[in-house]
């Protein structure tokens, strides 16, 4: 094993040490948000949501089923 390798193997079980704690403090942060003190900020980006939004033309349902049968074709299910 490279040192470049070890070094990555440390950061990453970092990581998965740190992940519980950092979920906790997710979980808090957004069970204590106060949103009647911070409805400008939510305003603003559903409005920068509602501005840049990419429209539809489809729900891709259509896109599902060509994909799928792209799948069966692959796996010899169907023609």
């Amino acid at each position: 094993m490279t040192k470049y390798d070890q070094d990555m193997a440390k950061w990453v079980k970092k990581w998965k040490q740190a992940t519980p704690a950092l979920l906790e403090i997710r979980k808090k942060e957004l069970s204590t948000f106060d949103y009647s003190q911070n409805y400008k900020l939510i305003d603003e980006m559903l409005q920068y949501a509602c501005e840049h939004r990419n429209e539809r033309t489809t729900t891709g349902l259509i896109e599902q089923q060509r994909l799928f049968k792209k799948f069966a074709q692959k796996e010899g299910l169907i023609k």
